[in-house]
């Protein structure tokens, strides 16, 4: 009985192995975002592999690097966007093992949107204070070259 398990966990070692040299080889993506301009970082730029079915993004961290493992071998289009530039999609072709690196620059675009709601409470009142009220108008909002909520925000008197 004994000899039975042996054998039997001996067969179980050499599937998986057998099953790791079996599985399609991956490469990995690395590189880095930066503004065209300057050339200057840019952190938290979302970078996502277009068209392998099942979700594959990550990050760009502090100093614009970035890295995506098990990356299917062939044609490939890798997605970047970050709020404040303009969206790009970058094709590459991925090897069956190794590393890829490419280095995408990111335009900046003023920051475009259809409608800003602004609410507050009771409470963020002054003591005494009705309500105030700004309105921006169409021609404000289109002329406006803000490049981030913040920056739009601003902007209101």
């Amino acid at each position: 009985m004994r000899r039975l398990s042996i054998a039997a966990a001996l067969l179980g070692v050499l599937a998986i192995e057998s099953a790791d040299a079996q599985s399609p080889a991956r490469a990995r993506v690395t590189g880095t975002v930066a503004e065209s301009e300057s050339g200057a970082p840019i952190p938290g730029a979302i970078l996502e592999l277009e068209g392998v079915g099942v979700s594959r993004w990550t990050l760009a961290d502090s100093l614009g690097r970035f890295g995506l493992p098990s990356v299917p071998p062939g044609p490939q289009v890798l997605r970047v966007r970050r709020v404040g530039f303009a969206e790009s999609r970058v094709p590459f072709v991925a090897p069956t093992s190794g590393t890829v690196t490419l280095h995408v620059r990111l335009a900046r675009v003023a920051l475009k949107l259809e409608q800003v709601t602004v609410t507050a409470d009771p409470t963020g009142r002054a003591r005494g204070e009705l309500g105030t009220a700004s309105v921006v108008d169409r021609e404000a909002i289109a002329n406006q070259t803000a490049a981030s909520l913040q920056g739009i925000l601003e902007l209101t008197p």
